[in-house]
């Protein structure tokens, strides 16, 4: 009995022809390999794999478009595969679950909260120029929010008490530290401790974000100025 089969070596086919015969010492069946020749002539086509972190963040931006779209209960990891443009298997290679997925983004917006709220300890050297300094930081926080709006529903979704507590600790705390800053520079005239307005401007952010979040929709300009407005005055505003 023969046969012929292809096998590819470095990229390029060969073709063999395979034949079974019997042992005659042991009896036992046989194949005898014949190379016969190069299957194809064409140059041989290199499937090149994409680099991991490549793959990583196509994963997560696809996660991302998912979740501003699709209720978390109803996200698979086979969705988010489709989403990104590869296999499904290549999900697991990178996250074991969605809810690792999530974490991880999680902690990345975390980390821009972070970054964006040590931008308040850059004070500039007048009154006049931080006051302009902070009314600009706060728009622009509302324009580009460090998580977006999907995940933000997805925390609702899933009732996510404690990192709504660490989110707002950090809110507070760069706050304070920020009040008392601006008074060492006599800069701001609010009275009593920096706690409470700490606490005031912080649900005020977190109010507008959840408008975002839960609207599907940004803010008007009038809005963003009127945020803007409402951080000055709480700090900075003089009475006649």
């Amino acid at each position: 009995m023969a046969y012929d089969v292809l096998k590819k070596i470095g990229g390029r086919e060969y073709r063999y022809r395979v034949e079974s015969y019997r042992d005659p010492e042991t009896g036992r069946v046989r194949n005898r390999w014949t190379y016969i020749g190069r299957a194809s002539d064409e140059a041989p086509v290199v499937k090149r794999r994409r680099p991991a972190p490549q793959t990583r963040n196509l994963l997560i931006e696809a996660f991302l478009r998912l979740i501003d779209r699709t209720p978390w209960g109803e996200l698979t990891a086979g969705a988010i595969a489709v989403e990104a443009g590869v296999a499904h298997g290549t999900f697991y290679r990178y996250f074991h679950d969605r809810q690792e997925l999530l974490d991880h983004c999680t902690r990345r917006a975390n980390e821009m909260l972070d970054a964006r709220l040590v931008e308040l300890t850059a004070i500039a050297p007048t009154v006049d120029q931080e006051r302009a300094r902070l009314r600009a930081w706060v728009v622009d926080l509302m324009r580009r929010p460090v998580a977006p709006a999907g995940l933000m529903r997805t925390w609702s979704e899933l009732a996510l008490a404690s990192l709504r507590r660490t989110r707002r600790r950090a809110r507070i705390a760069a706050f304070s530290a920020y009040i008392a800053a601006l008074r060492e520079r006599s800069y701001a005239v609010a009275l009593g401790e920096p706690r409470p307005l700490a606490i005031a401007l912080t649900f005020q952010l977190e109010m507008l974000s959840r408008r975002t979040a839960h609207e599907q929709a940004l803010l008007s300009e009038d809005e963003y100025l009127a945020a803007a407005e409402t951080f000055d005055r709480l700090l900075f505003w003089r009475p006649p």
